[in-house]
């Protein structure tokens, strides 16, 4: 089967100029022929032996085009080439007819008889052709029997019609002059309830619609030209009935190639519910009470098919009941295997009103939240939620909440039964518009472990796995947002810190007591700070602080209350420690080069190491790295850099 391919160009709609062309044509030929009847104009029934080769060819060519156009899929490309070919021995037929109706020569009857028979054969065959699309046993009973409810219905309004236009008698020579007229109408009957009940999806529904008009033209045409010639010898009803099927045929390629073109290779559907043998049944119905009032002598006829569509209707009913219990058990199977789904998941599966309210909450709200179902239906689905997850829940479902059958995914929080918080990634789905649901489907999974280990993972790339302070990686993130932040005017301040003679702690006291004594130096520098600033270990004994809106003063101040909580004696593992010193000191502001200012500290806390007693310096312009040939010049204390008060810089304790 052909499908059109995703992201391909489907092929435009075919032109209707054909197919309107060809209702023109059928028109005129139906007004010619009404004129003939109420007039004496003789050269009216050549204008219609003219149209009908025409209006047949046309329908050829439509037929084809059908069976070739890439968007046809390769079932239906089979029923239109039969179909073509069909119509090719008819038009060929029809102009026999001609040739032979205008005197233009004498064909032999028997080539007319011979290409008609060949052209309805044809016909059938493509009809016959058309997939039923039924998959189970019980749907082709059912097929079977709405067919036979059909033929039956039409066979017995027929035999009432023709016994009716024979004076109400029934003789074996009424018998005898019926068969010949019901044969190929009931054939119709039967072709066209093929074409119409069919719904394997190759063919469009309105295509095989005008398929069974054709072939009910075609077929009752035989029998209303029979009774016809007992009353107007002179009518061939031939030529309004040919025109007419070759339309319906005609229309029903277009339509073939219109419906695929506009929304692509037609998808297979199932047998949709028809109507049409319960219209049968209620006109037989009609014409039973009909011929008992009037007392018909084919009443018992009658009586008959109503008892045998009785019959049918039974047993139809029957195979639907079968068939309507076995659905309802699988639909409560499906049911009952989605509820256990439902109440053994772990997710939280929400339905809620348009405005919040919660509608429905699956019973793994207990083992998630701890909290009874029943107790949260009626309430507010942000009842729960943390208050400052609000706004994002409100602009998650906001963003979708116009586009029907759109979904979101967003984290908030909500409140256990316990007090605490869990962390759950809720996805949202807007089916206000669906009639099944009117509300807003969501499912909620916990994600608070995982959650966790994120932060965890994301706290240790960031921070110093001995200390907890920031690493360097972060301690440069945060210089660089300062300074890109900093207000016109705003200075910021950059400290680099090491401590004096910290490697004779290691080499002569052991790492673990080396590390301790980190620790305690972080937890000191941390407590003489603001929640706003930032203290970081950069590696080993060094350590920065990042410290933003404050003035000179301000920024010796804590530098000062630094170096107090630093000599302030330390107990690790039995050894009391006192903990000196050195500071580097920096002011930046917004532009500055985060590198640039990084080296100048680095300048200026060597500078203050080098001195030996301690203490903190600040940088000044001019000044080099320790070991430059400048650098290295005997030059006076303060020489490029601001010395601190000596009360500022402290020593270590000798009994330490």
């Amino acid at each position: 089967m052909n499908h059109a391919v995703a992201g391909a160009a489907v092929p435009s709609a075919p032109r209707a100029t054909p197919a309107w062309v060809l209702v023109a044509l059928a028109a005129l030929n139906t007004v010619t022929f009404v004129t003939e009847l109420v007039t004496a104009w003789s050269w009216l029934p050549t204008v219609g032996h003219v149209l009908n080769p025409l209006i047949a060819a046309l329908a050829v060519v439509l037929c084809w085009r059908a069976a070739r156009h890439p968007t046809t899929p390769a079932v239906a490309r089979t029923v239109w080439r039969l179909t073509a070919a069909g119509m090719a021995f008819i038009a060929s037929s029809i102009t026999v007819r001609l040739v032979t109706a205008t005197g233009m020569s004498e064909v032999p009857a028997p080539v007319h008889t011979v290409l008609q028979v060949a052209g309805a054969i044809l016909l059938a065959a493509s009809i016959v052709r058309i997939p039923l699309g039924l998959r189970t046993r019980t749907q082709k009973a059912e097929l079977a029997l709405d067919v036979a409810t059909l033929v039956v219905a039409a066979g017995v309004l027929m035999w009432h019609l023709v016994v009716t236009f024979a004076g109400g008698e029934i003789t074996r020579s009424t018998v005898s002059h019926v068969a010949p007229v019901m044969a190929p109408a009931l054939m119709a009957v039967l072709l066209a309830a093929k074409a119409a009940l069919a719904g394997s999806g190759v063919v469009p529904r309105r295509a095989l619609y005008l398929r069974a008009v054709s072939a009910l033209v075609g077929g009752f045409g035989s029998a209303v030209g029979v009774l016809l010639l007992s009353v107007r010898p002179d009518v061939d009803v031939q030529l309004v009935l040919n025109p007419i099927a070759s339309v319906t045929i005609a229309l029903s390629a277009h339509l073939q190639i219109a419906d695929a073109a506009r929304t692509g290779a037609p998808a297979p559907r199932p047998r949709t519910f028809s109507t049409l043998p319960y219209v049968a049944v209620v006109a037989v119905a009609a014409l039973l009470v009909r011929t008992s009032v009037q007392d018909a002598p084919d009443r018992l006829v009658v009586v008959a098919a109503a008892v045998t569509l009785t019959a049918l209707v039974i047993v139809r009913q029957l195979l639907a009941f079968r068939q309507n219990a076995a659905l309802l058990s699988v639909i409560g199977t499906h049911e009952r295997q989605f509820r256990l789904l439902v109440q053994n998941s772990s997710d939280i599966v929400t339905i809620t009103e348009p405005g919040g309210t919660i509608r429905y909450v699956s019973p793994s709200v207990l083992r998630v939240l701890g909290r009874d179902p029943d107790a949260l239906l009626g309430r507010h689905v942000l009842d729960l939620a943390h208050p400052d997850d609000h706004r994002v829940a409100r602009a998650a479902v906001g963003s979708v909440a116009a586009t029907s059958g759109a979904a979101v995914t967003y984290e908030m929080r909500l409140r256990h039964a316990d007090g605490s918080w869990r962390w759950l990634e809720v996805v949202a789905s807007n089916l206000v518009h669906e009639p099944s649901v009117e509300g807003w489907v969501s499912n909620a999974r916990d994600v608070t472990e995982t959650r966790e280990v994120q932060e965890r993972l994301s706290h240790q790339a960031t921070h110093d796995a001995l200390t907890g302070l920031a690493n360097r990686v972060l301690f440069g993130d945060r210089v660089q947002a300062a300074v890109a932040s900093a207000a016109p005017g705003e200075r910021l301040s950059l400290v680099l810190v090491d401590l004096d003679d910290f490697k004779s702690v290691n080499d002569t006291l052991g790492h673990a007591v080396g590390d301790g004594l980190l620790v305690e130096v972080a937890e000191r520098m941390r407590a003489a700070l603001r929640t706003t600033d930032t203290v970081a270990r950069l590696g080993g004994d060094e350590f920065a602080i990042l410290l933003t809106g404050l003035d000179r003063d301000a920024v010796d101040a804590v530098l000062v209350r630094i170096v107090d909580a630093l000599l302030a004696p330390v107990e690790v593992d039995r050894h009391r420690l006192v903990v000196r010193a050195s500071f580097g000191v920096v002011e930046g502001v917004r532009g500055d080069d985060p590198a640039e200012l990084l080296r100048q500290a680095d300048i200026a806390m060597y500078e203050a190491k080098r001195r030996g007693e301690g203490g903190f310096q600040r940088y000044r312009p001019g000044s080099q790295p320790l070991g430059s040939p400048r650098a290295a010049e005997d030059r006076a204390p303060g020489d490029g850099v601001d010395v601190a008060p000596a009360a500022a810089a402290r020593g270590s304790d000798p009994a330490a």
